[in-house]
């Protein structure tokens, strides 16, 4: 496990968890920083799974960018459960939401040992965001809103 990001003070029960286990000489070899740009789809295409935390602020919301940038370069998706990303992809075909802590260590562990799978839904999640996440699509979808709005 290699870790990428920024902060290190969470309202977050999971993110303190990570933190807490880390500190020390493990945490100093498997913390990389953070990771901008094309470096960072890179990083994101050699995983085998990117998890994903959300910021303190998403609330309930947990949706973020990482949702399209870990599945549109082919990775297994694995983050937070939340009511919005049924709206956005098929949850265990195109990306893994955990709920707890536990869960995430026994969907990490089962993924891992389950290759073929995990690369199914790698390869659905990809598929989704390719087809339906491009900029191109959100912006007609968002010019035709803001014609509407302003109509």
């Amino acid at each position: 496990i290699l870790l990428w990001g920024y902060g290190y003070k969470s309202s977050n029960f999971f993110k303190n968890v990570i933190k807490q286990v880390l500190s020390g000489f493990i945490y100093s070899k498997r913390y990389k920083g953070t990771a901008w740009g094309l470096e960072m789809f890179q990083i994101l295409h050699d995983s085998k799974i990117s998890f994903n935390c959300h910021a303190d602020i998403a609330n309930d919301f947990a949706v973020n960018m990482r949702l399209y940038e870990a599945t549109g370069v082919g990775s297994l998706l694995m983050t937070e459960f939340s009511d919005k990303i049924l709206s956005l992809f098929e949850v265990d075909k195109e990306i893994v939401c955990y709920d707890s802590p536990e869960d995430a260590l026994r969907k990490i562990k089962y993924y891992l040992n389950n290759e073929n799978e995990r690369k199914k839904i790698a390869r659905a999640g990809q598929q989704k965001t390719l087809l339906t996440f491009s900029y191109e699509k959100i912006s007609t979808d968002l010019k035709h809103e803001f014609e509407k709005l302003l109509a």
